[in-house]
């Protein structure tokens, strides 16, 4: 904050006051408080019925998001852009029916459909009005100022419907209990429509998967094992020894089932001679399928028969099991690998086990970081919308307009950092208004003053350009390549004059698979190459200054170093490229003599090889993005 002459009198009558205030307690009005967002329930989904056209797909699931919206509305006027046949009727509607709305009537609903891109994007504004709305008796009155976002996304994406859904809360700084996750119904009706369905690697459903053969506990293992896997696994163990499970047919919903059958613990009667309580083991299994029902789309669910533990321990040693057992298995970007409840446990706690495992399955989505694939919610669906606009437009006008409504969301996205830019921009600009007119009203102008007018606007300037070259940074971010597939000719595009990537290199980037790379921290890696490490090498920058850069543009630094003699000499192959001809009008073999390097562990283990063409100013990468042969020298 500016402090002029003034301002310190303004404090000292701000200090009075206080002392005054502190004397009588006097009627204040209301103070603002800071606010926080976090998402609560998360899911990203694909549609798993392959049997059916995207399009088809897309219809249907938009028409179930409407039907459930409806449901919504039940108590209020049904607006007309909602009104639409119940997804059974799928066939009477067609993708141009869909368009883009907004509905502002105390709740905000906004849709961004965009048909040639298969994108369709639901958001929802709404205050909290507690779990129970309309019941003043519920059990958790309504927190005011909190304000939940429900954001439901489609996207057509390679032959496939992939479904994402998020529910944001945010609140005043201060509430103690976070809120509830409730899962949306829509996911639920999704996922029982026959023509849909969702998987995630394996598909969503209210029963088990039932693994009662080899092979069925190696696809599981390959499941577990899975990068792209972003649900928990509950993993129950059979206690009985002897179940038939080829002959059994699943069925929830009969309440006949003896699901002792299925999931044979006899945790509340664990003796296998304590027979006729048959009441007791009905709600036992009772729980088991209230809890795999009511838990759907929070995690994942599977039955493992007695006879295959030991193959499955041999297989996976570290999340051993034995009869009677419950694991949850988590996604492996956790840190904690699972959670185990023994038999023993069980048998002992069964109230406080199932609430524990109520709890842990609920709570799991809150706060956590999810990969939605190629969703895109509302604003980056709007900011392709004016994209889509900025480039079919023959107006210049509507191109103007289409530009400044997507650095506005852009903005938006950033705005904790950009809100801060433009408060020192304001401040700046207030201190140069006062500074004028102050100049306007004396008859000689001082010479020192317009220095600092000078030095002012000039400050002024670079933090407004700072300003449009993170906004710029932001934009082209939102560009780079998803794929290692997409990385050459975003590189081609990008750095044509300072970077390029050799043949080989784009041999090997576009054969290595997605999950084995992290796409973010590669593209990182090689725009510094093309910008400051060059600046640096060339002399325009300071080492420190080329730190400090990487600092605040990718929140890190790189290291290069050479790769070594040693290793070259002894892997020529790995570390030698043709590049350039010589004087006999051939290929020249030139070394890859330097390297960038991040991480030592294979998780998070980066390599780019390259040399500088000092004649053409220009970095040849030849290898990325895995570690080559070396030689340690002794």
């Amino acid at each position: 904050m500016i402090v002029n002459d003034k301002t310190e009198e303004w404090i000292k009558m701000s200090d009075k006051n206080e002392i005054k205030n502190d004397r009588s307690i006097e009627r204040q009005p209301l103070k603002l408080l800071k606010n926080r967002s976090y998402p609560s329930y998360q899911l990203y989904a694909t549609v798993s019925n392959s049997k059916i056209d995207p399009n088809k797909a897309l219809i249907i699931a938009v028409l179930e998001t409407m039907s459930w919206l409806r449901k919504r509305f039940r108590d209020l006027e049904i607006p007309s852009e909602i009104r639409f046949p119940e997804p059974d009727d799928y066939e009477t509607v067609n993708l141009d029916d869909f368009k883009s709305f907004r509905i502002n009537e105390g709740y905000v609903v906004d849709v961004i459909y965009i048909k040639e891109k298969g994108i369709w994007s639901f958001h929802l504004i709404e205050p909290d009005l507690g779990p129970d709305p309309g019941n003043e008796n519920q059990k958790r009155k309504p927190i005011p100022g909190r304000v939940f976002e429900t954001n439901i996304a489609f996207k057509i994406y390679n032959g496939k419907l992939e479904c994402g859904f998020k529910t944001i809360c945010s609140e005043p700084m201060g509430i103690i209990n976070s809120c509830e996750v409730f899962r949306l119904a829509v996911v639920k009706s999704i996922v029982m429509n026959k023509m849909l369905g969702l998987e995630q690697i394996i598909p969503i459903n209210q029963e088990p998967y039932v693994i009662n053969s080899v092979d069925k506990v190696n696809q599981i293992i390959d499941y577990i094992k899975s990068n792209k896997r972003q649900l928990p696994f509950l993993l129950i163990a059979e206690h009985c020894k002897d179940v038939e499970l080829k002959t059994l047919i699943i069925d929830f919903d009969n309440p006949k089932l003896n699901l002792d059958n299925i999931i044979s613990h006899n945790i509340t009667n664990p003796f296998e001679n304590n027979k006729g309580q048959t009441n007791t083991e009905d709600l036992f299994q009772d729980k088991i399928r209230g809890l795999i029902k009511h838990r759907m789309g929070y995690a994942q669910f599977g039955f493992i028969s007695s006879k295959h533990i030991d193959y499955f321990n041999k297989s996976l040693e570290l999340l051993k099991l034995s009869k009677g057992d419950v694991r949850i298995i988590y996604p492996l970007q956790d840190k904690i690998d699972s959670k185990l409840f023994y038999y023993k446990y069980i048998v002992s706690n069964e109230v406080k086990f199932f609430k524990d495992l109520e709890n842990e399955m609920q709570d799991y989505p809150k706060f956590k970081n999810i990969n939605y694939g190629n969703v895109k919610f509302f604003n980056d669906a709007r900011i392709e919308e004016l994209q889509q606009i900025i480039q079919m437009s023959n107006s210049k006008e509507d191109i103007i307009n289409a530009y400044d409504k997507k650095i506005k969301i852009i903005e938006h996205k950033y705005e904790s950092k950009v809100n801060m830019l433009n408060q020192e921009i304001n401040e700046k600009e207030d201190k140069i208004e006062r500074i004028k007119e102050n100049i306007k009203s004396l008859e000689s102008k001082n010479n020192d003053l317009l220095l600092k007018i000078e030095e002012n606007e000039k400050n002024y300037n670079e933090k407004y350009n700072k300003l449009l070259l993170k906004l710029e940074r932001k934009d082209k971010l939102l560009e780079r390549p998803k794929k290692t597939e997409d990385i050459p000719e975003w590189v081609d595009n990008q750095f044509q004059d300072r970077l390029i990537l050799h043949e080989k290199a784009k041999d090997l980037i576009i054969n290595t698979p997605n999950d084995l790379v992290d796409i973010e921290l590669l593209c990182d890696a090689i725009e510094f190459l093309a910008h400051e490490y060059i600046d640096e090498k060339v002399g325009n920058i300071s080492l420190e200054e080329r730190n400090m850069i990487c600092s605040e543009t990718y929140n890190r630094s790189f290291e290069v170093g050479p790769s070594g003699d040693i290793s070259i000499k002894n892997y020529s192959k790995e570390y030698k490229i043709k590049y350039g001809l010589g004087f006999k009008g051939k290929p020249v073999e030139v070394p890859l003599d330097l390297h960038l390097k991040v991480g030592n562990d294979s998780k998070n283990l980066l390599r780019i090889y390259f040399f500088f063409d000092k004649i053409k100013q220009l970095i040849v990468i030849g290898s990325l993005p895995r570690h080559l042969k070396t030689v340690t020298e002794k």
